[in-house]
């Protein structure tokens, strides 16, 4: 499974890489010029986007990291609880 994942990854990158090389084929096909300037400057308009979307995906991981840090703290309550459980029955195993 992990080699698979990772052979996708390879081909999902070098299909970019591709398609980004591509690029100034396509635009020359639908009448547009490869000005990179241009371009470049409508790239640019993205950046407040680009802005929200870094923010909201380091909210994403705060939310994460706290989502993890309650359900581990879940599983070592449970494994108190296993363990005073198990302690138990030791004695009583003992008392018998």
């Amino acid at each position: 499974m992990h080699r698979a994942s990772l052979i996708f990854a390879a081909f999902a990158a070098l299909a970019l890489w591709f398609l980004w090389a591509l690029v100034p084929v396509g635009l020359s096909l639908v009448g547009q010029d490869w000005d990179a300037e241009r371009l470049g400057q409508w790239g640019d308009s993205f950046g407040a986007l680009n802005a929200l979307l870094s923010s909201c995906a380091f909210v994403a991981i705060l939310i994460t990291l706290r989502m993890q840090t309650k359900e581990i703290a879940g599983q070592q309550e449970e494994l108190r609880d296993q363990r005073k459980r198990l302690e138990r029955s030791d004695r009583d195993a003992e008392l018998q």
